[in-house]
């Protein structure tokens, strides 16, 4: 594995308030897979221990507090750009680009 990309996920992962809950290195293959969880969110990460060119990569989550969140993340140095309007609902968005240049979306929710 290669431990300079892992310990910058690590990094990311613990800024963004995420936590490891199961680390797999399957037998067959030489990726490491990562289950990680924040509140009652859990989303797996697949790392390829290989170089390749990946095209573009995105996530998105909601938030029901975009703004504690934007503080949240510049306390923990992470770039996160400005609020912006979601094409499709119109809520607000912030994005911006992960430790392996994955593009983040944090999408406000709104009670109805």
């Amino acid at each position: 594995m290669n431990y300079k990309r892992l310990k910058s996920l690590v990094v990311h992962v613990k800024k963004l308030g995420f936590r490891i809950r199961k680390k797999i290195v399957p037998e067959d293959s030489p990726d490491t897979s990562f289950l990680l969880e924040v509140s009652r969110t859990q989303v797996e990460i697949i790392c390829l221990n290989r170089e390749v060119q990946l095209p573009e990569q995105y996530l998105t989550f909601s938030c029901r507090n975009l703004s504690k969140l934007k503080k949240r993340l510049v306390e923990q140095g992470i770039d996160d750009g400005i609020y912006e309007s979601d094409q499709y609902t119109g809520k607000r968005t912030l994005k911006f680009r992960g430790p392996d240049h994955v593009n983040i979306t944090i999408l406000e929710e709104y009670d109805a």
